[in-house]
């Protein structure tokens, strides 16, 4: 799909890989698979933890509840790549 064609101001920053666990080879696969599609990635990768698929049921989002552990950090860190990228 020609993005542009759908919007010519949209600007394509990287997929975002979500749920990479380094037991799984579902993250290595999905790196390789885009790295061969030539699709770009975002450096920052959001990790896998259990109680991120419980969150949307208790309410706040995980990186207010547990901003210090592994998927709040990588989210933070996302928000700060995408400050340096978008803002001037």
């Amino acid at each position: 799909t020609d993005l542009h064609a759908f919007n010519p101001q949209l600007k394509f920053l990287g997929v975002l890989v979500c749920q990479a666990d380094p037991r799984w080879t579902l993250a290595t696969d999905t790196r390789a698979a885009l790295e061969e599609a030539q699709i770009k990635r975002l450096s920052v990768e959001i990790p896998f933890a259990v109680g991120v698929g419980r969150a949307p049921r208790a309410g706040p989002p995980t990186v207010a509840t547990h901003p210090d552990g592994r998927v709040g950090v990588a989210y933070r860190a996302l928000a700060g790549q995408l400050d340096r990228v978008l803002l001037p």
